[in-house]
């Protein structure tokens, strides 16, 4: 295990995380369930007033997490560990109610209930918020974040197959699985469960609070002006709600409809083979794709994993549908695809899950101040909203409650409603594909200097935010080169040193020549995408500085996806610990800006060059 993810902090992680969606499942699951069969509510009055309430609990993630960062930031607490043990123990009291209502006029219960589930929404935030955004304070290291956010994942399949099996030994006790679901449902059994539940959520909020005692990234405090346009001003974190808006759309659909295919069958299976054919493929294949998921990523990388995992999820659900319009589905078929789209899934949630964790150090890096809790809300608002739309393509809140049963789904009912799941799945994942390719920017050598940026900044917290800006101060209009000619690398190397010691940049050119060379034996010169940046710091250097070439030839510098490049950067910095760094992180976020290297290719002058690179920077840094 990577030695920031020690099991010390990992440990308490993966507890809080399993009772999180361990309680989350179980009133998702059941609580529905308890009031129209237990109860006897009316389902007229309950669907419709549970899908507003749900929509109000949407809203309310951001402001709940915005005010986790502020009271953290003005009281002086940790927020992660102090927000969990208030959230974990209000809770607990919470969903005990929730499933042991007293006996009263239908209406009055109708009143009830929607309190009990809104206080319920209100405290599973303080829970849900800060153990999520957990994710992004073990350090901002890719390795590390992805093990992290593996171990998240898994913690939460994990809480899902507690509530599978406390449904099935106590809530269908010694009957197998039913039939007839809802006639064996008593009150209580409902009652027994949640105590189990609660009670999984008050000592894991307890072992949570003793064990993890993690410092916190030094931040400076966060008003609630620049907390809100830090959230809607980080254009990477509204990419990444779109994506997982899409993704809980697709995957929302899907489960609710998985038992459908089983039981369009010739032969129609028993609920005990739906249970062990659908529902453990699913959850085993879970498990060990977040367990792997670091390791995958190790040997490609996170942009063709998701790539993949979209593409899984598309092609498996073509075939199954297209075997089921066929009637050439068998159990053993459903359930090898049930794997395939299993594994697609949890790779593209570990993907989104490390997007989000990387767009608070993005935020961090373009506005100076980090806001935890509020930028991660956007996983839970994007997932939230996914079942909603869910419950409109697919009847959610029923396909849920008939999880172990056959029989609570009709044919006839649900047959066009597959024909929707289809067309909600193409467009989603294809959506996903477009998203991604086209506007999500945060991967590559570029991001990883703004990584290395933050975590050198979150060690050395005097440094301002002015003094990340740096590329604009340390460009010189005379260093600057347009359509270069140039016949090898070092010959543009020369030619751009030879720029940086007329501007006084450097004290002595033979020892700049020297560093670079050694440096380029470590690492190539060549990024990615056409771009060099060549760097080298020490004593030999005045000031910082950058010389800027545009090539009339692109030549090959090594760049890891096998492009020539045609733009180089030529960055000069003392040894001082923090401006080379600043400089690189800096124009690695500039680059990375879509269609900003081309414009550059474009310009017609040195001075346009300059003025683009300036105009840019100021942008960001506004």
């Amino acid at each position: 295990m990577n030695n920031q993810v020690s099991l010390k902090w990992a440990l308490p992680y993966a507890i809080v995380g399993f009772a999180r969606d361990a309680i989350y499942m179980f009133v998702l699951s059941f609580y529905y369930l308890y009031l129209t069969t237990v109860l006897d509510l009316s389902s007229i009055y309950i669907i419709p007033i549970f899908l507003i309430i749900k929509l109000v609990d949407v809203i309310k993630e951001p402001f709940i997490g915005m005010l986790i960062d502020l009271c953290a930031d003005v009281f002086k607490y940790n927020k992660f560990r102090m927000t969990v043990l208030v959230g974990g123990i209000l809770n607990a009291a919470v969903l005990l109610q929730m499933f042991d209502m007293p006996y009263m006029h239908q209406s009055v219960q109708v009143i009830y209930a929607i309190f009990m589930y809104l206080m319920w929404a209100l405290t599973f935030s303080l829970i849900d918020i800060p153990s999520w955004s957990l994710t992004s304070i073990f350090g901002s290291d890719h390795r590390t974040r992805e093990i992290i956010c593996a171990i998240g994942r898994a913690s939460a399949v994990a809480g899902f197959v507690l509530i599978m099996l406390l449904a099935y030994f106590f809530i269908y006790q010694d009957q197998g699985v039913p039939d007839h679901i809802y006639s064996s449902l008593n009150e209580n059994l409902f009652r027994s469960v949640s105590w189990y539940v609660a009670g999984i959520t008050f000592i894991s909020a307890i072992l949570f609070y003793v064990f993890f005692d993690m410092e916190e990234p030094k931040r400076k405090v966060v008003r609630a002006k620049e907390a809100a346009s830090t959230f809607f001003g980080n254009d990477q974190l509204m990419i990444i709600f779109f994506l997982t808006l899409l993704q809980q759309t697709c995957l929302c659909v899907f489960v609710g409809y998985q038992n459908f295919f089983a039981i369009a069958i010739h032969h129609v299976p028993s609920d005990d083979e739906i249970f062990f054919y659908i529902q453990i493929p699913w959850l085993v294949v879970s498990l060990l794709t977040y367990c792997a998921f670091h390791h995958l990523v190790k040997y490609t990388s996170r942009r063709q994993i998701f790539i993949f995992s979209t593409l899984l999820i598309l092609l498996s659900f073509l075939i199954l549908y297209a075997m089921h319009t066929t009637a050439r589905l068998t159990m053993g078929s459903l359930s090898f695809l049930i794997c395939l789209l299993a594994l697609g899934f949890c790779l593209s949630q570990a993907s989104t899950t490390v997007m989000t964790a990387d767009c608070i150090d993005y935020g961090e890096f373009k506005f100076g101040c980090r806001s935890e809790c509020m930028n991660f809300s956007v996983q839970i608002v994007s997932a939230k909203f996914g079942s909603l739309a869910a419950m409109i393509f697919a009847t959610q809140g029923s396909a849920y409650a008939s999880l172990f049963t056959s029989s609570g789904l009709d044919k006839n009912l649900l047959f066009n409603s597959v024909n929707i799941c289809m067309v909600v799945v193409c467009v989603c994942t294809i959506g996903m594909m477009v998203i991604y390719a086209h506007y999500y920017k945060l991967h590559g050598s570029f991001f990883e200097n703004i990584l290395n940026a933050i975590n050198h900044f979150g060690k050395n917290r005097n440094t301002t935010k002015s003094n990340l800006n740096s590329v604009r101060y340390a460009l010189d209009e005379n260093s600057v080169i347009y359509n270069l000619k140039a016949q090898s690398l070092d010959e543009i190397i020369h030619v751009l040193t030879d720029r940086l010691s007329m501007v006084r940049a450097i004290n002595s050119k033979h020892d700049f020549l020297k560093a670079i060379k050694e440096k380029m034996e470590q690492n190539p010169a060549g990024i990615a995408h056409g771009i060099a940046i060549p760097h080298a710091r020490g004593s030999f250097v005045n000031r910082s500085a950058v010389a800027v070439a545009s090539l009339s030839r692109p030549i090959n510098c090594g760049a890891l996806d096998n492009k020539p490049c045609d733009l180089f950067f030529l960055i000069a910095v003392p040894d001082d610990g923090k401006s080379h760094i600043s400089i690189l992180a800096n124009l690695s976020l500039i680059l990375s800006e879509p269609g900003f290297a081309d414009k550059l290719r474009r310009a017609g002058s040195s001075e346009e060059i300059t003025k683009r690179l300036i105009l840019c920077e100021k942008k960001l840094f506004k």
